[in-house]
């Protein structure tokens, strides 16, 4: 379902159509912050992939605006190991402002940045492969949280609805509504990694690399 769509659908369960008591804005915050519980408590990760230019003789690029963490980089197609800031001492003769180009083999992450080596001597396609927070929703915004759990946003926006009309009895039920969601969206998410043999996550620092990255 769109942003719109919840709203229609919670608007004509709780029989409040055209009610100015919520406005749309209201409404969209509430979705958002279900959306925050739900990829919380339920281990849902929004994974999602970002693509700009580099830029020759320039080092340091900063973080997707969404991205809470970077697992993957690619410079022209071509994959980036990641290292640390002693590895890069390494490459640059411990010269931070190094400014030898060429094309990139690896990055390391500062402070919602990263750093890639050798310098970009050509403008190339960057991939960034992040996991994302749920972003602020307003008036056509897209819902991150995946489609068939979209009736938990729905029960969740009733229930803060009644909240808001003093309406224990609709706020109770669904309430329980809600948290029975939860309870089905982790053991849904549970079979999912299952089916998908990816019941543990392997993170590629994990793997055999050499000091500098290399297999």
């Amino acid at each position: 379902m769109t942003l719109l769509e919840i709203e229609e659908h919670a608007r004509r369960r709780y029989n409040a159509v055209g009610d100015t008591n919520w406005s749309s804005a209201e409404i969209n915050q509430l979705v958002y912050e279900a959306s925050l519980e739900i990829t919380r408590d339920c281990g849902i990760v929004i994974e999602k992939l970002f693509q700009s230019s580099s830029v020759v003789a320039t080092a340091t690029y900063a973080f997707p605006t969404e991205a809470s963490s970077i697992k993957r980089i690619t410079f022209g197609g071509r994959k980036l190991k990641e290292i640390t800031m002693a590895q890069d001492d390494i490459i640059t003769l411990e010269n931070q402002l190094s400014t030898d180009s060429g094309t990139p083999q690896f990055y390391f992450v500062w402070d919602r940045t990263f750093h890639i080596r050798p310098v970009p001597g050509t403008i190339e396609t960057i991939q960034i492969y992040a996991i994302c927070n749920e972003q602020s929703l307003v008036a056509g915004s897209t819902v991150d949280i995946p489609e068939r759990f979209h009736g938990a946003l729905v029960n969740y926006v009733i229930k803060e609805m009644a909240s808001k009309d003093l309406n224990a009895a609709w706020y109770d039920r669904y309430n329980a509504r809600f948290e029975a969601d939860k309870i089905n969206i982790k053991a849904s998410i549970r079979r999912q990694k299952r089916g998908d043999s990816f019941l543990i996550v392997k993170e590629e620092s994990s793997l055999p690399y050499t000091t500098l990255g290399n297999k």
